[in-house]
């Protein structure tokens, strides 16, 4: 009898995380398409993303400690290359990383109510990864952007992780440093997979943290063997990270 109880306390709790999920979510996306509507400015939708960010990480009772934050310099625009194992991992980005960072999405997100409609008129970049050609337009997007000074986060692997191992990494990040210059920063995050595992709804309190690491200069590469060098010490300093 207890064991019923207990799993119907599950679902109560589960069910009510949810419903404070969409409703924050629904909350800060007309907040923000009305904010940059009366503004006229797209900028704006940084502070709101950061709020959202925070929130849900307040109300799902997941505490974030934010180790090398001094690494962010105030005024310089990066390319922060984070390892990805769950949804948790943009509310951690966006909340706990005091820059202004724009955030590759896949198109298909535009078709959620209020949260796509706020994707869409916001200043993240959108790709079609059915598309190779849409996924260069992307990447042009990012290149402009941080030549704009603004910062990007790449998520390398491409997919969450189900187990929160580091997969292979994609090219994209890198030619990125490469052709804008940019430095570099290795973000780690450990711990999102267990609050909410990849294709899941099964959420869990807890703790996660938010490792940065130190800048990567990049300058120009000439040739993609430095590429690659400069991927494979991105990809360490990472999995360093997750095996702290």
């Amino acid at each position: 009898m207890w064991s019923v109880f207990s799993r119907l306390g599950k679902k109560l709790q589960l069910y009510f995380l949810l419903t404070a999920i969409f409703a924050i979510t629904i909350f800060f996306a007309l907040k923000v398409i009305l904010a940059m509507k009366i503004s006229g400015r797209k900028d704006v939708f940084y502070k709101h993303a950061r709020s959202w960010g925070r929130i849900l990480l307040k109300v799902c009772g997941v505490n974030v400690q934010v180790i090398g934050i001094d690494n962010i310099q105030s005024g310089i625009t990066y390319i922060y290359v984070s390892n990805h194992s769950s949804l948790f991992d943009i509310p951690v980005v966006l909340g706990m990383i005091p820059d202004n960072i724009r955030i590759m999405y896949k198109r298909e997100l535009e078709k959620i109510p209020f949260m796509g409609w706020a994707l869409k008129n916001s200043p993240f970049i959108s790709i079609n990864r059915s598309d190779p050609r849409n996924a260069m337009a992307g990447l042009e997007e990012a290149l402009k952007s941080i030549r704009e000074d603004v910062s990007v986060v790449i998520f390398p692997e491409g997919t969450r992780s189900k187990d929160g191992s580091l997969g292979t990494f994609k090219r994209g990040a890198f030619v990125l440093a490469s052709r804008s210059g940019k430095t570099i920063i290795p973000v780690t995050i450990v711990g999102t997979n267990k609050i909410l595992p990849s294709k899941s709804f099964d959420f869990t309190r807890g703790q996660v943290k938010l490792i940065i690491g130190k800048p990567m200069a990049v300058g120009q590469l000439v040739d993609r063997s430095e590429e690659k060098q400069l991927m494979n010490s991105v990809r360490s300093t990472i999995e360093q990270g997750l095996n702290l």
